[in-house]
């Protein structure tokens, strides 16, 4: 499922089956205790993002102005004013979610909550008022308060794979079991989204090892008609939406071979083409300027390593990747990273 923007169109939502056999993973996730964490994994441009825009409302419903509660929160672990990852700041978006209330006024807090928490909201806005930064256990005793009152059930975090990038000396399982607590005091079940690095974090805890669940976001195959057909009703969809004709599944065989049946990756190409297009000065998209778009022959063969060796970790089966297809390792880069060479 893909919903990118293109000039001024919007495609469709467009299914396939991994990302419904997902959704169904994610409804029964929510019948899990509450600290359990689940991690959906697929490479780049296969819909993650999208997936977790939507199973909250998929699952639950309307929203907060409809039930007077909100069962869902998502945030994202890029943090683009440190550019690293911290938990102080994943719990500042889960407030914020939560309509901020530490910088809001007392009255717009929610109701139910228990005496002594609406005074302490109380003294952490006025020393806020007065300038003062709330601490970071300030901030997660209210997080905690707050997802009870709501009622909230899910904790939704995509770009988990950002997490890597750490503080120096902060070792990644703080941080995942930090989350793991916070979840289980809040309430909650946590949903992690991300790519190859995500991999990495079912070994760095025991804890979360025993009780993680791990679900594989795939891209769309060409190893069956069946497989062929959803990437080309895929094409089809696309090329209605952006009313190109029948360029997109006239060319499917080529496409596939650029894509790899990963739906962002064709979303990405027909952008650029849409450039060279307009480069040319035409507003129609030829399949000369999609040819002109290709991405280099190294980054495809990545984009299929990447694809491959997550595909191959959630299916058990052996993993062989030429050395440096990926470029550096988590660990080669954060050794590099601190001048270790």
């Amino acid at each position: 499922m893909i919903r990118p923007e293109t000039s001024d169109q919007r495609i469709n939502l467009v299914e396939h089956k991994s990302f419904s056999f997902v959704m169904k993973c994610c409804r029964e996730l929510d019948n899990s205790p509450a600290g359990t964490v689940a991690f959906v994994v697929g490479p780049s441009g296969a819909g993650k993002t999208e997936l977790s825009y939507l199973i909250g409302p998929q699952i639950y419903g309307g929203g907060r102005e409809e039930s007077g509660k909100q069962l869902w929160v998502r945030v994202s672990a890029e943090n683009p004013q440190a550019g690293f990852f911290t938990s102080k700041y994943l719990i500042g978006q889960i407030l914020e979610e939560f309509r901020d209330p530490f910088h809001g006024m007392t009255h717009s807090l929610p109701e139910g909550l228990p005496p002594e928490q609406v005074e302490r909201l109380r003294f952490a806005l006025t020393r806020i008022a007065k300038g003062i930064r709330a601490s970071e256990e300030d901030t997660r005793k209210a997080a905690i308060s707050i997802a009870r009152a709501l009622s909230c059930r899910m904790l939704i975090l995509d770009e988990a794979n950002l997490m890597v990038l750490t503080k120096k000396g902060r070792p990644i399982e703080v941080y995942l079991e930090s989350i793991r607590t916070l979840a289980k005091a809040m309430g909650v079940r946590v949903l992690m989204l991300g790519t190859l690095s995500l991999l990495d974090y079912v070994d760095y805890s025991a804890q979360i090892s025993r009780i993680g669940l791990i679900w594989h976001l795939d891209r769309m195959k060409d190893d069956s008609e069946e497989a062929m057909l959803e990437f080309l009703s895929f094409l089809d969809q696309v090329q209605s939406d952006l009313g190109l004709g029948d360029l997109l599944t006239g060319n499917a065989e080529a496409l596939y071979e650029a894509t790899y049946g990963i739906p962002g990756e064709l979303i990405s190409l027909l952008e650029r083409a849409r450039i060279k297009a307009a480069a040319d000065g035409r507003t129609d998209i030829e399949f000369r300027h999609v040819e002109d778009s290709l991405p280099l022959q190294v980054v495809r063969e990545r984009m299929r390593a990447e694809a491959d060796l997550i595909e191959n970790f959630v299916s058990g089966k052996p993993i062989s990747l030429p050395p440096g297809i990926l470029g550096l390792s988590r660990r080669d880069r954060s050794r590099k990273a601190r001048g270790r060479e």
